[in-house]
């Protein structure tokens, strides 16, 4: 869980998504999608035991939209 929602999920128009203030963000670089783990400080517990970058084969996002 997050600590401040604020923080939770957001999106840059250079890289995105990012969550908890960029303790995660999804970046591409060339043609690999690397998911950056900074340093999980917006998060209750951690992501990851360990900072750094990797690949990630394939994510989804969804988007939740409020009825009116």
């Amino acid at each position: 869980r997050v600590k401040d929602e604020k923080h939770a999920i957001n999106n840059y128009w250079n890289y995105g998504p990012s969550f908890g203030d960029g303790d995660i963000n999804i970046v591409v670089y060339s043609n690999n999608v690397v998911k950056k783990i900074n340093n999980n400080a917006n998060y209750e517990i951690p992501i990851r035991k360990t900072d750094g970058e990797y690949t990630i084969e394939e994510y989804e996002i969804f988007q939740i939209a409020k009825d009116i």
